[in-house]
């Protein structure tokens, strides 16, 4: 009985080590900010798409909140980001670096578009 319960607890230590995550392995990261008009109120539902750096194919996108706020997860890279929302002029923030840390944008302002 004793050698069936330690056999059991051996395979389970052994299974637990064994399934812990690998650093090998890409973990997405926050890339976060929010979108203002120029005079500081949110703008809601912007839509930000992300391109990995120099490339012109989508990699990822989202909406921002009703708060104008935004969190993207990604892997670390450097990336280009474009920011849309009718009648604001289009925004392009280009070389955005993600790290281990991610990134916080912080503000991000738009201007109407007055054409």
């Amino acid at each position: 009985m004793r050698t069936t319960i330690a056999f059991f607890l051996l395979v389970f230590f052994v299974g637990s080590v064994n399934a812990q995550p690998s650093d090998d392995i890409p973990r997405p990261h926050p890339l976060k900010g929010e979108v203002l008009d120029e005079n500081g109120t949110p703008i809601p539902f912007a839509t930000i798409v992300i391109y990995k750096a120099g490339e012109t194919d989508i990699h990822t996108g989202d909406a921002t909140d009703v708060d104008g706020k935004f969190r993207i997860m990604l892997e670390e890279g450097i990336y280009d980001m474009e920011i849309t929302f009718l009648s604001y002029e289009k925004k392009f923030i280009e070389d955005i670096k993600i790290d281990k840390s991610g990134l916080n944008m912080g503000t991000i302002k738009m201007s109407p578009n007055v054409t």
